[in-house]
């Protein structure tokens, strides 16, 4: 089946052109791609508002709160900002590999997506944490949010963090479609940390 399409150009063929409905739908599928696009840029762009927000607000109050503690004793102040984050939560995105800073209440990490590969019915998430401290954690706990997705997910790692070296781990998502992984925020918790013991001749001083 074809459509005739007149032109109205005179310096044209007086000859009508056949467009096909295979071109018709074809034309109708890639319009509804970008209208898929176009949607997905939307929901990125408001849940990265939405952190952007939150980190703007924690930093905010972080602030204010170092202005009341000006007559505090440095320990005082000290205290306080070990229950205060400044970026509590990574921002990672598949279109962009560079690192995220990750502020947590036993140091500084960076996150970074290495990949995501199809993997069964989800994906496998690669992804690579820093250790900026000089102290090793013995073990370490990541949470992942995925773009459109309401539920975490939750893994537990026995690796160690060792100081000042990255880290490779891998996440199984199940169930998971590319559009989910454009975007996703990760949290951090670190368990043991390990210091190295004094030798006796320190030990002695």
């Amino acid at each position: 089946m074809g459509f005739l399409v007149f032109g109205c150009d005179k310096k044209q063929s007086d000859s009508p052109k056949v467009v096909t409905q295979e071109q018709v739908e074809a034309l109708s599928s890639h319009i509804e791609q970008l209208e898929g696009k176009i949607e997905d840029e939307r929901k990125w762009s408001s849940q990265l508002a939405e952190a952007l927000s939150k980190t703007v607000t924690l930093s905010d109050r972080r602030l204010s709160r170092l202005e009341d503690d000006k007559t505090n004793s440095p320990n005082d102040i000290e205290k306080r900002l070990q229950h205060m984050p400044i970026w509590d939560t990574a921002l990672l995105t598949s279109s962009d590999k560079g690192y995220s800073p990750l502020y947590t209440n036993s140091g500084v990490f960076f996150v970074a997506l290495e990949s995501a590969e199809p993997y069964l019915d989800g994906y496998k998430i690669r992804l690579r944490v820093g250790n900026l401290q000089s102290v090793t954690y013995l073990g370490f706990s990541l949470s992942l949010s995925l773009s459109g997705r309401k539920d975490r997910i939750e893994a537990t790692f026995p690796d160690r963090l060792n100081p000042g070296s990255w880290t490779i781990v891998e996440i199984l998502s199940p169930k998971t479609n590319a559009k989910e992984l454009s975007f996703m925020t990760a949290t951090l918790n670190v368990a043991q940390a390990a210091l190295r013991e004094p030798t006796d001749k320190e030990y002695r001083r």
